[in-house]
């Protein structure tokens, strides 16, 4: 199942979709809303009614499944449901926000202006208030689902009503380590990450540690480059590597994770514009002044990558596997665990700047990626189109293939071991030659022999192409045609 917020004037409510485990599509299973309507006019009565829903942010689930936590920025709230794991029904059981409000089932909680960010673990709930500048402990009851105030962090100090901090304006993603005991939150306006000691039995929050893009007048952040606009960060599964996406500086910032907590900036990548024959399109940014923006910016060690626009990231199950999303594009990079680097692997977008992109329909308003445990589905929200595109694993290509003196290109295929069955389909070029069939098992791989004719190998033999247009068809049509550029070797 798959729970979406829609925090868009008129509908401010959470979608709860069911997934098909085969194909991954999504079928509507319910929703509930601040006024019990779906954003349409006279909609009343379309969703289950629900209070402290107004402008809903972050949504997260208990280790059991059995609560739903709901973090609305506009109401300054937070919201719990009860779950049922296996029909994915929900029931509101309480809510905490800034104010009192008049016939609301809400308690007041001061500092919560803004929430915008919500994990949960070892029953504590981790609450990012965005304009409050403020961290929350949160402890939940179990049995009855409550939540209780514990303890805070802000920048301010918020007059005594909560531990002075640093780093926290803007605070608006949250992480916690998979023990427990250390929390990472990013904060937009200060361009800063932060860390925190969590004491789960005493339920305090500890600062630690804090790094940002340019040094603080007090010098209590320790500077850190390629943190321009980060807002966004991402936690591997094993707890090794931290992942910070900043939109302004284009970037993604990798920080290996200490057994204690800490965190140490290794590498990190930048969104390069398409050159050369990848481009779709004039540029009008020479490569001088692109390296000139990139060293101003303090990106100059960055690795630059294709469609990187890190407006969310999300890490696959088995954290080897990391996808990047924002605006139209998406990108696919491959993780190394043993040391949390990252290479580039695949990409999609809407309005096609890149050759090596394969074409998407998801709009241009992206904004929440999330992977299935299972590997086989990835799913794009936009909240300025109001959708939710789903992307499956399809058949990988090489980048380039070679070209024998018999005129016939081989071309290196694999079938992701994702996949619920094996990749069977065809390879449709261009020249109008025989379209080539494949059947590939699931996690293996195989050479696709691709047989050119007369016009096609006399331009490949005079340089004249250098590169072929290849469009992959599914059989299973579990995922749509879509093209692809392969260069050619002699």
């Amino acid at each position: 199942m798959l729970v979406v917020t829609g925090g868009g004037a008129g509908s401010s409510a959470i979608v709860t979709l069911q997934r098909d485990p085969q194909s991954g599509a999504l079928t509507f299973l319910n929703c509930m809303s601040d006024s019990g309507g779906d954003g349409r006019l006279g909609s009343e009565g379309a969703c289950a009614d629900a209070d402290g829903l107004d402008g809903p942010e972050a949504v997260a689930l208990s280790p059991d499944g059995r609560w739903l936590f709901v973090a609305a920025r506009r109401a300054s709230s937070v919201t719990w449901f009860s779950r049922d794991p296996a029909t994915g029904a929900v029931e509101q059981r309480g809510c905490l926000r800034g104010y009192a409000a008049p016939r609301q089932r809400c308690s007041a909680q001061g500092m919560l202006e803004g929430a915008s960010a919500i994990v949960a673990a070892n029953g504590l709930v981790f609450v990012a208030a965005r304009d409050a500048g403020a961290v929350h402990l949160l402890r939940h009851d179990a049995a009855t689902g409550d939540l209780r105030a514990v303890s805070c962090v802000s920048d301010s100090g918020s007059d005594g009503a909560c531990e002075n901090g640093r780093g926290l304006r803007g605070a608006s993603d949250l992480q916690v380590s998979p023990d427990g005991r250390t929390l990472y939150a990013v904060a937009q306006t200060d361009e800063a990450v932060t860390t925190f000691a969590v004491d789960p039995d005493a339920g305090t929050l500890k600062q630690t540690g804090c790094f940002a893009d340019e040094v603080t007048p007090d010098g209590t952040c320790e500077p850190v480059s390629s943190l321009a606009g980060a807002d966004t960060i991402a936690l591997s599964p094993d707890g090794r590597d931290l992942y910070v996406g900043a939109r302004e500086d284009g970037a993604l910032t990798i920080m290996r994770r200490s057994s204690a907590g800490s965190l140490t900036r290794t590498a990190c990548l930048v969104n390069a514009l398409p050159r050369g024959e990848d481009s779709i399109g004039p540029t009008d940014v020479t490569p001088e002044q692109e390296a000139a923006r990139r060293r101003a910016a303090g990106t100059a060690d960055c690795t630059p990558v294709r469609a990187l626009a890190p407006a969310d990231i999300a890490i696959s199950a088995d954290g080897r596997s990391l996808f990047v999303g924002g605006g139209d594009a998406l990108s696919a990079l491959r993780r190394v665990p043993d040391t949390g680097r990252l290479t580039w692997a695949a990409c999609a977008e809407q309005q096609r700047t890149y050759r090596a992109c394969t074409p998407s329909r998801a709009p241009a308003g992206g904004n929440a990626v999330a992977a299935t445990a299972d590997g086989r589905n990835l799913y794009f929200a936009d909240e300025q189109g109001a959708s939710v595109s789903v992307f499956a694993a399809s058949l990988a290509t090489a980048a380039s293939a070679r070209v024998g003196r018999d005129g016939v290109a081989r071309l290196a295929v694999r079938c992701p071991s994702t996949r619920v069955t094996g990749c069977r389909g065809r390879v449709i070029q261009r020249w109008r030659q025989r379209p080539a069939a494949f059947a590939v098992p699931r996690g293996a791989g195989a050479t696709l022999a691709l047989h050119l004719r007369g016009a096609a190998i006399r331009a490949v033999a005079g340089r004249r192409v250098r590169a072929l247009t290849l469009t992959v068809t599914d059989q299973h049509r579990l995922t749509r045609a879509d093209a692809r550029r392969v260069s050619l070797r002699r």
